[in-house]
């Protein structure tokens, strides 16, 4: 029987599987699983569970994030002057040269590229190097496991981080991080 207080509250078919409600959890009592149709859905281990309800709370299907609904939608379009670049990316280009003068200014990077057995995952980096593997769009869910924790880290230890994922993604990680901050472009 779902608790109300908890992540179980949510109905699969709301469910984003951006896993900040793992990240939330202080007992690790959520892990995930993958639904035969490909997402991931958090499924709790109530041995473990302290019932806190942080993974309801930082839940963004279950919450919204304040003055999403009143925002100003803006639209840019840019493309790098690279050729090789934008023949390398999905969207112009724009995230590689983002990307690099971020590092350039001492910032992180978090994108999602692939492992060594193709599945995708969200990873950081400060090194140019490493920007290529983090071009282009993906087509399938990334793997956010752990990441939300880490980005709130070094926004605490006033890092600047350029956060890359999909639209949900990013609203996760507004409501997990629960304030804004200077540093963090996404």
């Amino acid at each position: 029987m779902p608790m109300c207080n908890t992540i179980e509250s949510l109905k699969k078919q709301n469910c984003t599987g951006c896993k900040s409600c793992g990240d939330a959890c202080p007992a690790d009592a959520i892990h995930f699983y993958d639904e035969a149709d490909g997402f991931w859905y958090p499924t709790i281990n109530h041995d473990k569970c302290v019932k806190c309800g942080l993974c309801a709370n930082k839940c963004p299907s279950l919450n919204s994030v304040d003055g999403s609904e009143n925002c100003v939608i803006k639209c840019y379009g840019v493309k790098s002057k690279n050729e090789e670049i934008r023949y390398n990316s999905t969207s112009g280009g724009f995230f590689s040269v983002l990307a690099e003068k971020w590092i350039d200014y001492g910032g992180t990077v978090v994108g999602a590229e692939y492992d060594d057995s193709n599945l995708v995952f969200h990873s950081i980096s400060s090194d140019k190097k490493d920007i290529s593997k983090l071009r282009q769009s993906k087509y399938v869910q990334s793997d956010t496991q752990g990441i939300y924790k880490k980005v709130k880290e070094l926004l605490d230890h006033n890092r600047k981080v350029l956060f890359c994922g999909t639209p949900c993604q990013v609203e996760s990680l507004l409501f997990f991080l629960a304030r804004p901050y200077e540093n963090l472009l996404t």
